[in-house]
């Protein structure tokens, strides 16, 4: 079972509850039959947000990192990852992901902190003032990137960089307090089990992976919305 969030089964009703549960908290977990398919997924979590360059069935299994390179598994390998937003130095990152397991691990957990428990509502004024850029060029342009900006709100202390004062400042805030921000933690145990995340609005990142551990695997979807 899952040590944070709500666990709930895939029919009509459910789905309703499993959405409410990602509206409320930033993310929720059901199940889904391993034997899924593209066509399934449509149907049962959301619209698959089709990305050039990226399958729309990932699969996640750990590996030793070499301590650079443009992926999280390069840079922290097996240690834990920090807390960010997925493809923070897009324009738009995915609205939605989903991480279904294959093969699962009670020791190995995926933490979350709301945006609400690390900036207080006139911060996220401020936020929406602070600007970002890539520390690598994305296709060869950098584009300047608000904090917040509409919905969207994006972290990533690794890959983006202040590009004015107001990012710096809310940069040193975030960063101070994520360390005692209140997080919750899902364990994916068991072959189905499935987490949907709001990228929007939440903070991810992960434990360490314990040698005892360096077999599980997950599937990743990037949704551009949910069912």
């Amino acid at each position: 079972m899952p040590r944070s969030g709500v666990y709930l089964g895939v029919s009509a009703h459910i789905m309703h509850q499993w959405q409410r549960t990602l509206y409320e908290t930033g993310f929720a977990v059901t199940r889904i039959p391993l034997d899924f398919d593209e066509l399934y997924i449509e149907g049962a979590l959301g619209r698959i947000d089709v990305i050039q360059g990226i399958s729309p069935i990932q699969t996640l299994v750990p590996r030793p990192g070499c301590g650079v390179g443009p992926s999280y598994s390069d840079n922290f390998g097996l240690g834990a990852f920090p807390f960010h937003t997925d493809m923070a130095h897009w324009s738009v990152p995915p609205r939605y992901f989903a991480l279904i397991c294959a093969s699962g691990s009670s020791n190995v957990t995926t933490n979350f902190i709301h945006r609400d428990h690390i900036l207080r509502p006139q911060e996220q004024v401020e936020c929406a003032r602070a600007i970002f850029r890539a520390r690598r060029p994305l296709d060869g342009r950098q584009i300047p990137l608000r904090m917040l900006s509409s919905d969207i709100f994006r972290w990533d202390a690794l890959f983006l960089e202040p590009a004015n004062r107001a990012a710096a400042r809310i940069a040193s805030l975030i960063s101070d307090r994520l360390s005692t921000a209140k997080q919750s933690k899902v364990a994916l145990e068991e072959p189905g089990q499935t987490l949907i995340v709001d990228n929007w609005r939440t903070l991810h990142g992960r434990s360490a992976v314990p040698q005892a551990s360096d077999k599980r695997v997950l599937k990743r979807i990037y949704l551009k919305s949910v069912s």
